[in-house]
């Protein structure tokens, strides 16, 4: 591929890009934070990764303590960001910083410390 992704493969790789990281927030809030907290952080990201953590609940491994589920959906979505969608769409990723939202938010930052 040229470097320029379809608009459909941006559009998905950003939500999942974005579900993937919230999940993660949610793990690492949950470590100081009960989950039914007022902190309207954590309502926001229990209200938005809800529906993927009960439709992966399938594939989840029962052994798996409840706290760790949004790390392993997390990396579920990662495993479909990483192998998947490139296998779909024909384009290769080189490495984590090589996935479409994390390329955007790098240069976004190199852009801002370029700023300063």
């Amino acid at each position: 591929m040229n470097g320029i992704l379809p608009f459909w493969v941006m559009l998905l790789d950003t939500a999942l890009g974005l579900l993937m990281w919230a999940l993660l927030g949610r793990f690492v809030l949950s470590v100081f934070l009960a989950e039914n907290t007022r902190f309207f952080l954590m309502r926001g990201l229990v209200w938005i990764t809800d529906p993927a953590l009960r439709l992966c609940r399938v594939l989840t491994p029962s052994i798996l303590i409840a706290r760790l589920h949004p790390v392993f959906v997390a990396w579920l979505v990662f495993m479909i960001r990483f192998y998947l969608l490139p296998l779909l769409a024909g384009y290769e990723v080189a490495g984590f910083f090589a996935l479409p939202l994390e390329t955007l938010a790098g240069k976004l930052t190199s852009q801002l410390v370029a700023l300063i």
